[in-house]
């Protein structure tokens, strides 16, 4: 290797090209274990042999050594095009010289207990090059604070292997990386910010992971990447004692979770559950559900003043309060009410078996309280046998000696002497045979209820006995669900139930959630998350800007942070730099949304990146298309791959395409039900948008009649507006809606 002290172009590009020939042959290297760990793991399954223990072992461990080294390649597969992105030069107080260290996304050694060549960006001293200045610097590591003197922060430019340009900063805010990182073309996936992260990000990438934290993030304020840098740095961090499979993330969507999917691949990570809401919630209650579109209100609207207030209120935790004092009223009928005899003798009566259920046992859910029971009640039976067993043998002996004494020996008293040792032998056998069986018997007696079966209770309880809100509630949710469908607001009252009653089975393996576009859950569903994830951890993201679901979803953190909080508390933090949007787009952006509502704590700051004015045309709709053609030929010329015509509905994009088909356009239309993101151009209603960004961004519905003066109107067009990287479009071909100046 070329001597560290030299700074210059030629030296950083020999130093790339030798790392670059080890990460090769690493990669051989690698390639060819996991050739030999896959034919040693065939070898075993061909040859396996059951009563050989030392087959599992072989099995399990070569097993454990193949993901180990796929897992690597992954990362050798990535750091082969771009190994490292920065560089900083550290001399610790004590030391005689700097050292030099290259920051990548992974950590690349040679060879075992050599210094490593990469230092992966998670590791402590990359701290360093996130929020340091040069000069006096400090990072933390296990080990303690260590301090030193910052000498070099240096950021590469590397594409396709190749070193094109380098930059020495001090600061990682409004550099020239980070400009060219947001400008970059978008085309189908989300793309990680490892060399990129600004100190706000650091905070919060690198929180303590036992602490829940919260995270109102303006629109482009890479929320999500951040969130998912995050999963990646916390699981570099507990490698030892976490696998990636306790850690999940839930989105949106299923094609916003494609959208998504390549970031943690990327930064080294795999095995990671990404789900659905819904989806969680169904593999949670144990059956697949068909479930209502939860789209639909916004095509169709959220009915009347009082359908609103329904939907806010099976929102709540009212609701579950409601479900709760049901349920508590359900275990009191659990049981059988009667005693546990075994012949004439009582093992345990009514009483004790209700306070072994209601009182020893309460801090467990009741079906999760049986199992418990039932081995207690077991032992007792087994001591009440032996001690029954006992006295029958003493009464036995004692009725043969009286005999013995008491008559002569005769027929008569032979007779009477083998009968009671018959009767003796017949009550001893009979309960060495039934002991357990009339203890199973009790526990047979109760009926397990699936948690739809005590939803369904529930409802039809509250139709024969409430009042008010709570009962027209209760019978609209009846009616659907007779009729095979569920309301998405259903889901949380039936992990509710499920967890209250049976626990929360393997979901309490999960170690951390990562919860993205939170404002658009209730609080009783992310209350009915946390309750069925005990053991975890949470990372909550959202912009109550964005909450386009507002009758159900979030409108203030406060109260989830009540919910979410632990006894270490819970964390709040803001990011409202944008990282998106040009100045000219999100001042437009911002007006929408400041007209109806205060919003101004929560609105994006854009970096100061100033592109094209916002452009407000009116047409008719021949002129529509010829604008959208016009629009899609700039974008092609300028190298652009990615474009979105963004309307309110679902039903507007589907009559838009038809026009634009008729014109020759073609445009990729997103409905919701695909599991993939396509990328490239895209028609698509808003509330798909949401989490996605394009180069250029086309808004052809936005006049009076579509957004109307209102929040939830404001909030719709804000996402849309702030969906692109670049340019943005509105046209009308009515009058324009209130909520812009144009």
């Amino acid at each position: 290797m070329p001597k560290p002290n030299n700074r210059s172009l030629e030296y950083e590009k020999t130093r790339l090209s030798l790392i670059l020939q080890k990460i090769d042959q690493a990669l051989i290297d690698k390639q060819e274990e996991r050739i030999r760990l896959q034919d040693e793991i065939q070898y075993i399954q061909a040859h396996f042999n059951g009563d050989n223990f030392q087959n599992d072992i072989d099995l399990s461990v070569n097993s454990a050594l193949l993901s180990a080294a796929e897992t690597l390649l992954a990362g050798l597969n990535v750091s082969s095009q771009k190994p490292y992105f920065a560089r900083i030069d550290f001399k610790e107080d004590q030391g005689k010289e700097h050292e030099v260290l290259y920051i990548g996304k992974m950590n690349f050694t040679e060879k075992p207990g050599e210094t490593p060549l990469i230092v992966d960006w998670r590791a402590p001293v990359s701290n360093l090059y996130y929020e340091s200045r040069l000069g006096e610097a400090e990072y933390l590591c296990p080990e303690g604070t260590i301090k030193g003197d910052l000498a070099l922060k240096r950021q590469y430019v590397i594409q396709n292997r190749i070193l094109e340009q380098y930059h020495d900063i001090d600061l990682t805010t409004n550099d020239e990386l980070l400009q060219n990182a947001i400008i970059a073309n978008t085309d189908k996936r989300l793309k990680d910010i490892a060399a990129t992260i600004q100190i706000e990000q650091n905070k919060i990438i690198r929180s303590g992971m036992w602490v829940p934290i919260i995270v109102q993030g303006a629109a482009g304020s890479g929320k999500t990447t951040v969130a998912l840098h995050r999963m990646a740095y916390m699981i570099y961090q507990y490698a030892e004692k976490f696998d990636p499979e306790h850690f999940i993330i839930i989105g949106p969507n299923k094609f916003f979770l494609d959208y998504i999917s390549d970031v943690l691949p990327e930064l080294g990570v795999t095995h990671v559950t990404q789900s659905t809401y819904e989806d969680m919630a169904m593999e949670f209650i144990g059956k697949k559900l068909k479930v209502k579109n939860k789209n639909e209100s916004l095509e169709n609207g959220f009915g009347t003043y009082e359908q609103k207030k329904m939907i806010m209120f099976k929102a709540s935790l009212k609701y579950r309060d409601a479900i709760k004092l049901y349920l508590d009223k359900r275990i009191q009928e659990i049981l059988p009410k009667r005693n546990i005899t075994l012949d004439q003798f009582t093992v345990m009566d009514y009483s004790k078996i209700r306070y072994l259920f209601h009182t020893y046992l309460n801090y467990l859910p009741p079906y999760e309280r049986l199992p418990v029971m039932k081995d207690h009640i077991r032992k007792l039976m087994k001591d009440t046998v032996a001690k029954v067993s006992e006295m029958i043998e003493i009464q036995c002996n004692n009725t043969l000696l009286t005999l013995k004494r008491e008559q002569a020996n005769s027929p008569e008293r032979q007779a009477l002497i083998i009968q009671a040792i018959e009767q003796r032998d017949n009550t001893l056998l009979f309960m060495k045979k039934n002991n357990r069986k009339l203890v199973d018997q009790y526990f047979k007696e109760i009926k397990k209820v699936a948690a739809q079966d005590y939803y369904m209770d529930f409802l039809r309880d509250t139709v024969t006995n409430a009042n008010g809100i709570l009962k027209e509630i209760a019978q609209e949710t009846l009616a659907s669900i007779e009729k095979g469908v569920y309301e998405l607001d259903d889901l949380a009252p039936l992990m509710y139930i499920r967890q209250y009653m049976y626990g929360t089975g393997e979901f309490k393996e999960i170690k951390h959630v990562v919860i993205d576009e939170a404002q658009d859950l209730s609080l009783f569903q992310l209350y009915a998350l946390k309750v069925c994830t005990p053991g975890s951890s949470y990372t909550v993201l959202g912009d109550v800007c964005q909450g386009i679901y507002s009758y159900r979803g979030i409108s203030d953190w406060s109260y989830l942070q009540e919910i979410m909080a632990t006894d270490r508390g819970c964390k709040y933090e803001v990011l409202r730099q944008s990282y998106r949007n040009t100045v000219e787009v999100m001042t437009e952006a911002s007006k929408v949304i400041s007209r109806v509502k205060p919003f101004a704590p929560y609105i994006a700051k854009p970096v100061i990146r100033h592109g094209n004015p916002v452009s407000y045309k009116k047409i008719d709709q021949q002129q529509l298309c010829d604008e959208v053609s016009h629009l899609l030929d700039l974008c092609k010329k300028a190298g652009r791959k990615s474009v979105a015509i963004i309307c309110k509905t679902l039903s507007k994009c589907k009559s838009l395409q038809k026009v634009l088909d008729k014109n020759g356009i073609e445009m990729n239309l997103i409905t919701g039900s695909e599991k993939e993101y396509s990328g490239g151009n895209v028609l698509l209603p808003v509330y798909h948008a949401k989490g996605l960004e394009f180069e250029t961004v086309i808004i052809p519905d936005a006049d009076d009649e579509t957004y109307h003066m209102d929040t939830h109107d404001a909030k719709l067009l804000y996402v849309a507006m702030t969906r692109p990287i670049h340019d943005l479009h509105l046209f009308t071909t009515g009058n324009w809606t209130g909520l812009v100046d144009p």
